[in-house]
């Protein structure tokens, strides 16, 4: 392993850590508010904003039902109408955030795995790789083989490429694009000359589309060297993707959002649930008493009403 690869790893290992640090401040908070919220909710201190919330809950429903001449409605039959209701829509709204948190974590377990492997994800006998560079996306005039022989496979810079892996020499052609492997670098050009050296041994010589040139290292390579070949597949929009998500910032943004959506949904939950049971609470201790005024207000409203309407007609 050289001492950039070192480099990079200790870079990306201090920058979980950093990232991981700032996440579990700020779920601390959260949850320090989490945790004062439903302090407040429970000994009272909203009891106000909470009862205004049945007065005009009731008010709205009864209203609705006098309108339709149904009998009036206590606080704890609207929970029972719309208990229901709000089961389901948590469980769309829980299934939601799952399925997200999930994404999230596959996501950042892709882009780790792919960075481990060097830049590669490897789906049977297929290798896909993302190319870092653009030598092999224009064509250079000097190569004059592109335009004689009609090469239009050219491939974008930061695309998603598929490479399949070849079993013997006989699956090399002249004019294939080939993977192969210099200092640890994958490296994806084509193949622009096939000879035999004085051993009797078929040497390859790559060079990329867009060079005037082959490198000095590709002049003389052999099938031992080469990864796999070139099938055609490209994807841009996922090659840069990967590019974001196997970098330090892209695999500490993913693995950040996961937990703090993971925590953020428990704390909401858990104060929506405090919320739930002061609001049985209320009102079963003032049913009663606001109920009988609720009702003869709603009456008298209703009775009002009517009068003039009778007396507009």
């Amino acid at each position: 392993m050289g001492g950039q690869d070192r480099l990079g790893i200790v870079a990306l290992v201090v920058s979980i850590f950093v990232i991981l640090g700032l996440v579990i401040v700020f779920c601390f908070l959260f949850f320090l508010y989490s945790f004062y919220k439903k302090k407040q909710i429970k000994y009272g201190f909203e009891d106000k904003e909470l009862n205004d919330e049945i007065t005009s809950t009731l008010y709205k429903t009864n209203k609705k039902n006098l309108s339709r001449n149904e009998n009036l409605i206590t606080y704890k039959d609207v929970i029972a109408r719309e208990k229901s209701i709000t089961s389901k829509l948590h469980i769309v709204m829980d299934v939601v955030s799952g399925v997200i948190i999930a994404f999230l974590l596959a996501i950042f377990i892709t882009g780790l795995t792919y960075r481990i492997n060097n830049d590669n994800l490897f789906i049977g006998n297929t290798t896909y790789m993302t190319i870092l560079t653009s030598s092999m996306e224009e064509k250079n005039e000097d190569n004059d083989y592109l335009l004689t022989y009609d090469l239009n496979d050219q491939i974008t810079q930061y695309s998603l490429i598929g490479i399949d892996k070849i079993n013997s020499e006989d699956d090399i052609e002249l004019y294939d694009i080939l993977a192969y492997k210099h200092d640890d670098i994958v490296i994806v050009h084509r193949v622009v000359e096939i000879k035999e050296n004085d051993k009797g041994e078929t040497i390859y010589r790559l060079q990329g589309d867009s060079n005037p040139s082959s490198l000095s290292y590709e002049k003389e390579l052999t099938f031992d060297n080469f990864i796999g070949k070139y099938n055609g597949y490209q994807n841009y929009g996922l090659g840069v993707t990967l590019t974001y998500i196997k970098s330090n910032i892209g695999i500490i943004a993913v693995l950040g959002a996961a937990i703090f959506l993971f925590l953020a949904t428990y704390a909401e939950e858990m104060i929506n649930n405090e919320y739930k049971t002061r609001l049985l609470l209320l009102a079963d201790d003032n049913t009663l008493n606001k109920d009988l005024k609720l009702i003869i207000k709603l009456k008298e409203s209703h009775i009002l009403e009517s009068k003039e309407e009778n007396i507009n007609e």
